[in-house]
């Protein structure tokens, strides 16, 4: 099919204005996360992270793997919560973007995990063995666990 001179100019302008709409979109897209190396937190602990300027917003994209606590203008401290990745970024007064990292939340290497057929329970090994909360522990277990925390610290502070 060929098409008239005015045809193709025509084409010509709308495919670049295409082109200029096309490119401004990914400028606009952050990198796919599969491309970025994410910085490592392992679950109950914390990181410290200092800024170059000063911090106006952290946003974290699931508070349920990582949260993030403001100590200053240019430090905030990084916890994991729980298994998983996310991300992290964090705005300037100004809008610019000074952090925008994936935060890959892990286990601690002194758990060990038991499986007795269908049920699982995990323990904190440093150096001997005792009984820890993990997301995907038995009901039974983690229960048991927490309800005794909970009594522990009860007790700790007088109540």
């Amino acid at each position: 099919m060929r098409l008239a001179p005015s045809q193709r100019s025509g084409l010509t302008a709308r495919a670049l204005r295409g082109l200029a709409v096309a490119a401004t979109l990914l400028v606009a897209v952050p990198a796919p996360a599969q491309n970025r190396t994410p910085m490592l937190v392992t679950v109950d602990q914390a990181v410290v992270l200092r800024f170059s300027e000063p911090a106006r917003s952290v946003i974290i994209g699931n508070p349920s793997i990582a949260d993030a606590t403001i100590l200053g203008p240019t430090m905030l401290v990084l916890t994991g919560r729980s298994f998983g990745t996310t991300n992290l970024i964090v705005l300037a007064a100004d809008g610019t973007t000074i952090v925008d990292e994936l935060v890959t939340v892990r286990s601690n290497d002194l758990q060990v995990t038991v499986f007795r057929r269908s049920t699982r329970e995990t323990y904190s090994c440093n150096p001997t063995c005792e009984p820890t909360l993990n997301v995907g522990d038995a009901p039974s277990i983690f229960d048991l666990t927490a309800q005794q925390l909970q009594t522990r610290g009860d007790l700790a502070r007088g109540d």
